[in-house]
């Protein structure tokens, strides 16, 4: 039988406090696995009372995490592919919530949210969150460096990570903003070439708003050897070899 202290909080909440179940029983963090399908209906959008939307989730069961990313994307409607998400921000493996300052709440685009555990030291990421959706606009862009605000605004394209690789590899890249508090949708295309130049795969086509983006390679159905991907947005175009091992 459980003791009136496992049930009780005894401390006042504030007006749009978040409280966690588990700091209300002052056990430490929970047992998320006895929970069915957890991971995909843990994650939940708010409003914390400053018209910024809040994220919160718990701790992924099965995978040890050493962080989680949050990932974001905006849209004109309530449709979208995980391709059109970017990763707007990383949290402690103890961290739990956040909130989104670069989003006003209001009447106008979706915004769409999920979550991924990842793992530093073995450079694995878990399965997605669930997505949740609210609406809204935003007004500035914190997932661009400091440079790029002070207007130092350039695109980026990031060596293959890892490389070699056999059979799947992440590949980076930035699309700039003209404005610092305005999202500027550009085209843009990330497509992979053989040796021959030979298109094998087109991993991005589509219109993006400035940001940080991460896109993945799996290369399980073509031949070891020498590759290339391009970026090309606009009059920019970069191109980086990535080699896939046998």
């Amino acid at each position: 039988m459980k003791s009136k202290g496992d049930f009780e909080w005894g401390n006042s909440i504030s007006i749009g406090q978040t409280l966690t179940v588990w700091d209300i029983k002052q056990k430490g963090l929970p047992l998320t696995d006895l929970f069915p399908n957890f991971w995909q209906n843990c994650l939940v959008i708010i409003d914390p009372g400053t018209d910024n939307p809040q994220l919160i989730w718990g701790p992924i069961p099965d995978f040890e995490a050493t962080g989680y990313k949050i990932y974001r994307a905006i849209g004109n409607s309530s449709g979208l592919s995980k391709t059109n998400y970017s990763l707007i921000e990383t949290t402690s493996a103890n961290t739990f919530d956040y909130i989104d300052e670069d989003i006003d709440l209001s009447d106008s685009q979706y915004v769409f949210y999920y979550v991924a555990a990842y793992n530093s030291n073995t450079n694995s990421t878990s399965e997605p969150s669930n997505v949740v959706t609210t609406r809204g606009g935003m007004y500035k862009q914190n997932q661009l460096s400091e440079e790029h605000k002070t207007g130092n605004i350039k695109y980026e394209l990031s060596q293959n990570t890892p490389n070699p690789f056999n059979p799947s590899t992440t590949i980076s890249f930035t699309i700039p903003s003209s404005t610092e508090y305005y999202s500027v949708l550009q085209n843009v295309t990330l497509k992979v070439y053989d040796i021959l130049g030979n298109e094998v795969a087109t991993l991005v086509d589509e219109n993006k708003p400035a940001g940080n983006y991460e896109v993945k390679f799996d290369g399980s159905n073509l031949a070891g050897g020498i590759y290339f991907y391009k970026l090309q947005s606009g009059s920019f175009a970069q191109t980086k070899k990535l080699l896939l091992l046998e």
